[in-house]
C-alpha cells in the first residue's frame, strides 16, 4: 500500500492505494480530504498488519502554526478507509510533529510522536496505543 498528497481542483486530499494479488495497482482512495482542514498535511507514515489492514498516521499543520497528530485505520475487509481523528492531545499552539507507527504481531498499534509547546520549552515524547 502507499500513501500520498494529491492535489485535486481546488483541494488537496491524501489517497492511498493497494498493489493487488494480479501485481497491479488498485484505484486510489481518499484517506483524508485536506481541503476541510485549513493549513497542510506531511509526514505520512503507514504501517499494515498481516490481514492487510493499515493505519496511517500524519502531521496536520494549521494556518495559524499549530500541529497536530491524525490517523486513520483501513479495513481490508471491508475495503475501504474510516473517518480520520486526532492522536495526540496538545493543545493551543504547540507543535505535534515527527509521527511514527508500527503493528504488533497481534495487530496492536502503536504511533509515536514529539510534542514542542512554544521555542523556550522543553519538548517531549508521545505514544499512544489507542488508535482510530
Amino acid at each position: 500500500m502507499a500513501v500520498w498528497l494529491e492535489l485535486e481542483g481546488r483541494g488537496l486530499l491524501i489517497k492511498s492505494s493497494r498493489n493487488a494479488s494480479n501485481g497491479n495497482w488498485e484505484t486510489p482512495k481518499i484517506v483524508q480530504s485536506v481541503a476541510s482542514i485549513s493549513g497542510y498535511s506531511d509526514s505520512f507514515r503507514l504501517a499494515m498488519d498481516n490481514r492487510g489492514n493499515a493505519m496511517a498516521i500524519w502531521a496536520q499543520t494549521e494556518s495559524g502554526g499549530s500541529s497536530q497528530i491524525w490517523g486513520n485505520r483501513y479495513d481490508s475487509a471491508l475495503d475501504q478507509w474510516q473517518m480520520p481523528k486526532r492522536i495526540d492531545t496538545i493543545l493551543g499552539s504547540g507543535l505535534a510533529l515527527y509521527p511514527s507507527i508500527e503493528i504488533d504481531s497481534t495487530g496492536n498499534p502503536l504511533a509515536v510522536w514529539g510534542e514542542f509547546q512554544g521555542f523556550n520549552s522543553h519538548s517531549e515524547i508521545y505514544y499512544s496505543n489507542t488508535f482510530p
